[in-house]
């Protein structure tokens, strides 16, 4: 946090955006280091976690439905489909 942000109890990171659109109204906050943050890259960052986050998502969904699967194959004792269900679970997770 810049000594600016901490003097008024602001937050560098949760005012991060909102500066950076007033950053010329806001003569104060001269010399705190969100202005010299790159915005594209910040931008880009943000893309790859929502990315991740939603790849994370996907994975967990294919997940619980192969394990879902497994368990009904087990019940019904289709060894057939439990064994290419089981190939499909050890794929996901290599």
């Amino acid at each position: 946090m810049c000594e600016k942000a901490r003097s008024t109890g602001a937050s560098c990171k949760g005012f991060g955006l909102l500066l950076l659109r007033l950053r010329p109204t806001l003569s104060y906050w001269e010399g705190c280091p969100l202005e010299k943050m790159d915005v594209s890259g910040y931008a880009a960052m943000l893309g790859l976690f929502a990315e991740m986050v939603l790849d994370d998502a996907i994975r967990k969904q294919k997940e619980q439905a192969l394990y879902r699967e497994i368990d009904n194959a087990l019940a019904r004792g289709d060894e057939e489909s439990f064994i290419a269900l089981t190939q499909q679970w050890k794929e996901l997770h290599s």
